[in-house]
């Protein structure tokens, strides 16, 4: 007798039924591992969204003394911030001057950080008034402040100063002559004034945005990272204290740290996983803390 081959049909309805729940259950198992590495992912995208506006925000403001604020609130700061430091090689006019800008064999003389453009400030520390025979009231301030008004490169400037560097100087013609005028030599700082805070865009998300001041008004505020949460639930926080602590009154003689809370978005899970548990929310913030020079 020929033996029987292939399945019998009551083979075939029991097995057909288990090979569906494996395959189901394989498919739940694939869904729940692409939706924990969709999660993971958001997570670490939401993360480095954070660490790079604490970076952008650190890099600008990190440099500032308490002299360089000029206003704050909860959700943003207005501060000069320097773009240049360098050393005066020749004061060719009242009100012009030019700043050496250093070279590769000697990168101490220069720091730039961006072009210097109309509207920034120079300032120079100012002279001994036994010196110049001043009067002690117009030079109260430790610092000498102009506006600059013009900005070139110029390829004849300081060409015997020992201070010029290999490449041209930067020609910084000022609004107007200043009483002292900054000596050969003197260190200068060009600072540009500044706004940090956030800010709702058109899509309806909240930023952290940087803006300029021009000499006359503010340009656009750009986008510098986001989105954050709104500011009614903590997305940018900014507070001023003290060196005990507690926070800085209004004058900013007595700011000595910028302490920034920033907060990401919160996010619910999917209907399907509300369906499934309960909602899942995230809050991811991150802190930074900045001292002010010249502080103790």
């Amino acid at each position: 007798m020929r033996a029987h081959r292939g399945a019998a049909l009551l083979e075939l309805v029991v097995a057909i039924p288990l090979v569906l729940l494996v395959g189901a259950l394989a498919v739940q198992l694939f869904t729940a591992q692409l939706r924990v590495a969709g999660l993971q992912e958001s997570r670490l995208a939401v993360a480095r969204e954070l660490e790079h506006a604490a970076l952008a925000f650190a890099a600008d403001l990190r440099p500032l003394a308490a002299r360089d604020l000029e206003a704050w609130s909860d959700s943003g700061v207005v501060a000069h911030v320097p773009v240049l430091v360098g050393y005066v090689c020749g004061v060719p006019a009242g009100d012009v001057v030019d700043v050496a800008v250093g070279d590769p064999g000697r990168a101490s003389r220069a720091m730039i950080v961006a072009e210097p453009s109309v509207g920034d400030q120079l300032a120079w520390s100012a002279p001994d008034t036994a010196v110049q025979g001043v009067d002690a009231p117009i030079l109260d301030s430790s610092l000498s402040l102009a506006v600059v008004g013009g900005v070139e490169r110029a390829a004849a400037a300081c060409a015997g100063s020992p201070l010029r560097g290999a490449a041209s100087p930067w020609r910084l013609r000022l609004m107007a002559p200043p009483v002292l005028p900054p000596e050969p030599a003197s260190l200068v700082v060009v600072r540009r004034r500044v706004e940090w805070r956030i800010y709702r865009a058109g899509d309806g998300a909240h930023y952290l945005g940087r803006r300029d001041w021009n000499g006359s008004a503010w340009t656009t505020v750009q986008p510098v990272a986001g989105p954050l949460d709104a500011p009614v639930n903590g997305g940018f926080v900014l507070r001023v204290l003290r060196a005990d602590g507690t926070p800085a009154s209004p004058a900013r003689s007595d700011a000595r740290m910028l302490v920034v809370t920033l907060r990401a978005p919160r996010r619910a899970a999917r209907r399907a996983a509300r369906r499934a548990a309960a909602a899942i929310v995230r809050d991811d913030s991150l802190v930074v803390r900045l001292a002010l020079r010249g502080g103790r």
